[in-house]
């Protein structure tokens, strides 16, 4: 009987430990919000390439919040219409990156392989 109990605890500690592990790694990510379809857009405001460069460099830019991780970009309600990039977008190269559209549709960067 103790046995079976010695190995539900530990079930039960490795299953909080996930979710601690879980909650805490979601602590860390910015919801950085778009609010221009101009590219590269301008001081004040927050453009996809502004957003992109601010989620990979963890760095407040232009009108967008500093990224902390494993962030999501999404598009402020009523930002629509094509995006002219003048130039590629920064490559990600850290976490994951989620792109949400405002119909909550999404689109995964998948974070870069070692």
């Amino acid at each position: 009987m103790s046995h079976l109990f010695l190995e539900s605890s530990k079930r039960l500690a490795a299953s909080i430990a996930l979710m601690a592990l879980a909650a805490s790694s979601a602590a860390y990510a910015a919801t950085i919000t778009v609010t221009t379809t101009v590219d590269p857009g301008s001081a004040g405001d927050c453009s996809l390439r502004s957003a992109v460069t601010a989620a990979v460099s963890q760095a407040a830019t232009n009108g967008c919040i500093k990224g902390d991780g494993n962030d999501s970009i999404v598009f402020k309600a009523g930002v629509t219409g094509a995006i002219a990039l003048v130039a590629p977008l920064p490559a990600i190269t850290n976490g994951n990156l989620t792109q949400r559209q405002p119909d909550a549709r999404r689109a995964r960067a998948p974070s870069p392989r070692a």
